[in-house]
């Protein structure tokens, strides 16, 4: 038999210290992979641009603020119904992210105004950011 069998076959095997098989899976990593992580913050970057582009006639905050999170949700919900293949579902994980990504948008709004940075293709790339590792925290945490 090849060598390429016996990978496949014992390939999620692993031993213990004892010399026992173990169905154990390696630890994940704490840092998402590279190529998403760059994937997901133009996604963010790109619905925050599209939300704000589409509400800037609405100058309640409050108002503008629940709105660009529901925006960006819907967005960032499609595109992993797309990329995983999954349906698409308003339920309690939907209006958990919802909360999380209105937060993070008003958070990193303010951390933005305090540096004076209110316009402009980085402020939309930092929006990005800061909504994507955000979302990343909440994620490793829950």
């Amino acid at each position: 038999m090849s060598d390429n069998y016996w990978r496949r076959k014992y390939r999620s095997w692993r031993y213990k210290s004892n010399g026992v098989r173990s169905q154990q899976r390696p630890p994940k990593s704490i840092f998402p992979d590279l190529k998403w992580s760059i994937i997901w913050i133009i996604i963010h970057s790109f619905s925050v641009w599209l939300v704000s582009y589409f509400l800037v006639v609405i100058s309640n905050e409050f108002l503008y603020l629940i709105l660009a999170g529901l925006g960006i949700t819907i967005i960032s919900k499609m595109m992993r119904t797309i990329t995983r293949h999954a349906s698409f579902r308003v339920d309690k994980n939907f209006v958990f992210w919802f909360c999380i990504t209105t937060f993070s948008f008003w958070i990193v709004r303010v951390m933005l105004q305090y540096v004076q940075i209110q316009s402009g293709t980085l402020y939309y790339i930092l929006m990005g950011c800061g909504i994507f590792v955000i979302g990343q925290i909440v994620q490793k945490i829950r």
